[in-house]
């Protein structure tokens, strides 16, 4: 890896004329500089892979739809409204450059997150022309395997009469079949995650969309956004990494669902109707995995036996295994015989309705649900459980109301569960020519609010629960040249939480700067903190153990500079990080990055990297955005001290088939054994390939 840097490198410095338009794997790397913690680049990883597999529409999208689209600017946007309003519907993507400040940059970049969809207009010539149903159709097989060289202890059986630990082979495979046209959309996904002994997770679906007055009608797994969050997640990143500045309501109400095993996909029908007035119903039967909780059990108590959730199914009940349950998860991997007992254990009903109307800039939305489970669940005994979810059935609703008038957005959502739990959050933006905004945000989640498919701005990245905050964002272009963005955050825990028993507080604050020199060259600096209080275990004065606060904090800075010619990007980037923990132990890491892509032709690219990585221990680790195989994404946490590189090839040898392979490895010099427990292995390096295979016509 090393040899092959220095030799691309030395090819780069004759590279001088401007670069072309990135594509996404760059795109998503430039909004990742910014990431700290594995929860934020989760959030933002789940937001690139929705807009992949469901691109937003222009034909059908709003003006805060159309700013998800990264690269979409809100003049470009407003453009984009007004030409397809004089104009009808784009027939092609490249229809787009006839919009007022959309040039072929921009396009390209584009490009990956959108498509255009059904006519809005001639709807009864559309519908019943049966080459309207298939035009853009595209069919697609997807084949991914991924495995590491070194075989971890639990795939190995510590003795001839006694089988390894986990069930299957360490490989992972993913296949799909797809096909998707301007109306329609077919899936099955199948997925082996290692330790696994077959293909154990399908998802399928059927769906038309964006015919007519149908926005969405699907049979097999999809999911629901609606608001901002609070109810179901809005689809849309929420958060406070610059990527996600535009804070937009969820643009399409159901989205259908194709790959992620733990995403919370629906099993069953829902059906989206009308654009200024749109009704979405849906209706679900899932099968999820949860653990059992065995009656007598010294930690647990049973449910009042009085409570009608509780008691609810006795009969379905009545041929399953004794007990209870906590509650129950979706898309576990059955690796061992404990995971088989318990996968698909509870049936999960569910059933709702979201309802939205605009009216000039004012948009109103009402959403509630409903959902039962065969089998009771009670919470765990800790503090932070006494306000879980406990019996059989839930419910949550909600309302959002968004305003939009040049520039300005005025945007609440409010919600309420079942239980009486409240939840509200509101806030202001301002966005001044292509990069000004100015984004304020307040939130307030009880700590009674149970709502299950929530996922929103958080300073715990978790469900919308036990959190009062309040937040401000700001960025602009100053003289031209920098582009300057930041935010500060104040949030407390009204609550216990897990792992302190008393409430608590923190705050987070960042800048990032930005500019450009010469056609070729880009540099970027950024500085963050947190702080935040945990728990932390004490004696009084008479040598008891007790329970205390105390602070952590964590502070990261970079530097990174990124340049390009006509077939050669370089990527560079040196970073540090400062932790200290609850007891006051201080820790730090390092780490120098230097990445190269090489395309010499349009059938190949090679992208290669290498990460010299010293930390003082976890809680120091570093985070490095990685360029992995088509539809996957790879952020490894790095901590102790050694070396991270991968090279990674795309292939086209024809024009309907792509080839992927990638190779990194790991290199530790401070320890003999990588991983812990059954993934341990032997050595003190790990190496991953993983390969795909697509085929579309």
């Amino acid at each position: 890896i090393t040899i092959l840097l220095t030799f691309l490198l030395l090819m780069y410095t004759g590279c001088t004329h401007p670069a072309s338009a990135q594509d996404l794997p760059d795109v998503v790397l430039n909004m990742t500089d910014s990431l700290e913690d594995e929860d934020d680049a989760a959030g933002l990883i789940d937001y690139f892979e929705e807009l992949l597999t469901n691109p937003v529409n222009v034909n059908t999208a709003s003006i805060d739809q159309l700013m998800m689209i990264p690269g979409m600017r809100p003049r470009q946007a407003e453009a984009l409204v007004a030409y397809r309003t004089g104009n009808g519907s784009f027939d092609s993507e490249q229809d787009l450059l006839k919009v007022r400040g959309i040039g072929p940059a921009s396009l390209e970049q584009m490009m990956p997150f959108i498509t255009v969809g059904g006519y809005t207009g001639r709807l009864r010539r559309n519908l019943t022309n049966p080459n309207w149903w298939v035009r853009n159709g595209r069919l697609e097989s997807y084949s991914r395997v991924r495995q590491n060289r070194e075989t971890a202890v639990g795939y190995i059986p510590p003795h001839d009469s006694i089988p390894p630990h986990y069930l299957g082979s360490p490989a992972h495979y993913t296949q799909r079949i797809s096909y998707s046209s301007r109306a329609l959309s077919l899936n099955r996904t199948q997925i082996k995650d290692p330790g696994e002994e077959g293909l154990t997770y399908l998802t399928a679906h059927a769906a038309i969309r964006d015919a007519g007055p149908v926005r969405m009608l699907v049979a097999g797994d999809y999911r629901i956004a609606s608001g901002y969050g609070l109810i179901f997640a809005s689809g849309a990143g929420m958060g406070r990494v610059p990527a996600n500045s535009a804070m937009a309501p969820a643009r399409n109400n159901v989205i259908l669902h194709r790959t992620g095993r733990y995403q919370p996909a629906q099993r069953g029908a829902a059906v989206s109707i009308g654009h200024r007035f749109n009704i979405t119903l849906y209706t679900a039967r899932n099968e999820l995995s949860a653990a059992e909780v065995f009656s007598g059990d010294p930690d647990d108590e049973d449910p009042d036996p009085n409570d009608p959730d509780t008691n609810q199914y006795p009969d379905q009940n009545a041929g399953q295994r004794p007990g209870y349950i906590r509650f129950p998860q979706r898309g576990l991997p059955a690796r061992t015989e404990t995971d088989r007992s318990r996968r698909q254990n509870v049936v999960e009903r569910l059933r709702g309705v979201r309802a939205g109307v605009q009216a000039g800039p004012v948009t109103i939305g009402a959403v509630w649900y409903e959902h039962r489970l065969n089998r009771a669940v009670i919470p765990g005994s800790g503090l932070h459980n006494r306000y879980d979810f406990a019996g059989t059935t839930n419910a949550a609703g909600g309302v959002d109301i968004t305003f939009r008038m040049n520039g300005i957005t005025l945007f609440t959502e409010g919600g309420m569960s079942r239980n009486g739990g409240k939840a509200v959050l509101g806030g202001f933006q301002f966005r001044q020519g292509n990069d000004g905004y100015i984004r304020l945000l307040y939130r307030n989640y009880g700590e009674r609010f149970q709502s299950y498919y929530g996922r929103t701005v958080s300073a715990t990245s978790g469900r919308p629960r036990n959190e009062v905050g309040f937040s401000a964002g700001a960025g602009g272009r100053l003289g031209g040249m920098l582009l300057i963005d930041g935010f500060l955050d104040f949030h407390r825990h009204p609550g216990p939480r897990f792992g302190i028993s008393s409430p608590a507080s923190g705050h987070e604050r960042q800048i990032t700067l930005q500019t450009t020199f010469g056609p070729n060259w880009t540099l970027s600096a950024a500085a963050q903190y947190r702080e935040r209080e945990s728990g932390v275990g004490l004696q009084d004065v008479y040598g008891r153990d007790i329970r205390g606060t105390s602070i952590q904090s964590r502070g990261r800075y970079y530097l990174a500079i990124i340049g390009s010619g006509d077939i050669i990007e370089f990527r560079s980037r040196l970073e540090w990080v400062h932790t200290q923990n609850a007891v006051r132990e201080r820790g730090n890491g390092f780490a120098l990055m230097q990445g190269i892509r090489w395309s010499p032709a349009r059938w190949l690219r090679l992208d290669a990297r290498i990460t010299l990585f010293e930390t003082d221990g976890f809680s120091s680790r570093l985070y490095f955005f990685e360029q992995d195989v088509l539809y996957s994404m790879s952020l490894p946490a790095l901590y102790g001290t050694g070396t991270r590189s991968y090279i990674l090839a795309r292939i086209r040898p024809l024009k309907y088939i792509e080839l992927w392979a990638r190779v990194a490895i790991t290199r530790f010099d401070d320890r003999p054994v990588i991983g812990s427990g059954h993934d341990q292995t032997t050595g003190n390096t790990r190496t991953t390939f993983s390969g795909v295979l697509r085929v579309s016509f």
